[in-house]
């Protein structure tokens, strides 16, 4: 039997940072709750951890994490004595320096993994962590001339991978991130990577380095929706490396807005503004309407969160101003719709506490939202309902709440997963009111068995 040692780095960072036991267990209770695990760890686990229990992956990273936003400084989970990586767990952790260097080779050899069910593991394993991303250099890169044989790559090569672009949005859109989530990963991998090794003309490789930036881009949604956050973040890392190789600003600036969203969400405001900052100054001048509008409306609602509503509102109305209704493309990564736009202002409202300017722009965002888009649609009903029954609507909450489970059993979304737990959180306190036991009735006969995070 191996002899267990005491905990002293763990002891000592509960010293630095004037933690009690309880303390970091609540503390890794929350970080756990914003990522989807729920987690009971208490004193006494923590205790055991003090006299040397290591727990299992992903608790280490969220100490990690919780002692160092005290602390103030960035720490690993070997900083807390929690954890001893392997090399696979190592290798997996942080992106490697060929990210800069070779992108393409680095998405590859990531999608690779996340395809396979036994090297996914530890990728799905570990956690989010902040990180600053690096600002659009002054001189980007360019795609390197292939030096393969073969048919050359044409722009018929740049319009399979819009249309495959166009079909997997279309699935998440209607269906949710963990659908066919890995099939893009292995298209990217079989069939992408293949292709842009090969020879072509570099106006038609950097369309092709842009259009795959783009299905990375996607695929990064998909595998936040599934709950994998710290992939998703690998991902979107891999997006800004491929936009540097085709020297599409836009490209970069939307991921960093992607970005901040998903750091907002998580809990990490002041990173999400920094992100969002960073991605209206690095639009270039001739962006879209819509790509304008996309980011600027991030920046407000980054800015609402932080308690500067006179920003936001300016922010707010530069982004309404700049919002074309009517616009001549449809192309994902130029057009903003008006359900997009009102379901951001809602947020940015509800972050100032307008509760009903809030609730009306939430309301028009559903009714601009094409039936199609079932997971969007599906999360604006449930947050509809979440802010009705805040505020003491409690039957016109369960009409949205029936909404939502209307569109549910179409949905494989850790998101949805998460809002039909509120649904039973927030509605089982009423539950001897007819309207919300008939609710909560229907909810608990679609609940799923287990979730995929």
């Amino acid at each position: 039997m191996t002899r267990r040692h005491p905990n002293h780095r763990l002891a000592a960072l509960l010293s630095e940072a004037g933690w009690t036991a309880a303390a970091l267990a609540r503390e890794v209770n929350a970080l756990g709750a914003t990522q989807g695990l729920p987690l009971r760890y208490s004193r006494n686990s923590v205790s055991h951890w003090l006299n040397g229990s290591q727990p299992r992956a992903p608790i280490p990273a969220l100490a990690a994490q919780a002692l160092g936003r005290r602390i103030g400084r960035s720490l690993t989970p070997e900083d807390t004595g929690l954890a001893r990586l392997t090399p696979l767990q190592a290798a997996t952790a942080a992106d490697p320096p060929s990210l800069r260097t070779d992108p393409l080779r680095h998405l590859i050899l990531l999608t690779r993994s996340d395809a396979d069910p036994i090297r996914r593991s530890a990728l799905y394993r570990s956690v989010y962590a902040p990180a600053p991303a690096a600002p659009w250099p002054a001189r980007p890169a360019t795609p390197p001339s292939s030096q393969r044989s073969g048919r050359p790559a044409t722009s018929a090569d740049v319009h399979t991978l819009t249309c495959v672009l166009n079909a997997f949005a279309h699935l998440a859109a209607g269906n949710g991130g963990i659908h066919a989530r890995t099939a893009l990963a292995t298209y990217l991998t079989d069939d992408t990577g293949p292709l842009l090794n090969r020879p072509a003309p570099r106006s038609v490789q950097r369309d092709l380095f842009t259009r795959t930036a783009h299905l990375t881009f996607l695929l990064a949604t998909m595998t936040d929706d599934a709950g994998y956050h710290h992939l998703a973040h690998r991902y979107f890392t891999a997006v800004l490396g491929l936009a540097r190789q085709a020297c599409h600003r836009t490209t970069y600036a939307i991921t960093l807005r992607a970005m901040s969203v998903q750091a907002l969400r998580l809990g990490h405001p002041h990173h999400a503004a920094a992100l969002a900052a960073a991605a209206v100054a690095t639009a270039p001048r001739n962006a879209t309407p819509g790509v304008k509008t996309f980011l600027l409306i991030q920046h407000a609602r980054t800015s609402a969160h932080g308690q500067h509503p006179r920003q936001a509102r300016a922010l707010m109305h530069e982004a309404e101003r700049h919002h074309d209704p009517t616009p001549t493309s449809r192309d994902l990564f130029a057009y903003y719709s008006q359900a997009s736009l009102d379901y951001q202002r809602a947020a940015t409202f509800h972050a100032m506490r307008q509760h009903t300017d809030a609730l009306t722009a939430l309301e028009a965002s559903a009714h601009h939202r094409p039936a199609d888009e079932r997971r969007p649609l599906a999360l604006t009903h449930a947050l509809l309902a979440e802010l009705h029954l805040t505020y003491g609507h409690l039957d016109i909450a369960c009409t949205h709440w029936h909404r939502f489970l209307s569109l549910y059993p179409h949905l494989h979304s850790t998101r949805a997963n998460q809002a039909l737990t509120r649904l039973s959180q927030d509605l089982h306190p009423h539950s001897r009111y007819p309207a919300a036991r008939t609710a909560l009735q229907r909810a608990h006969s679609l609940s799923p068995a287990g979730g995929p995070g």
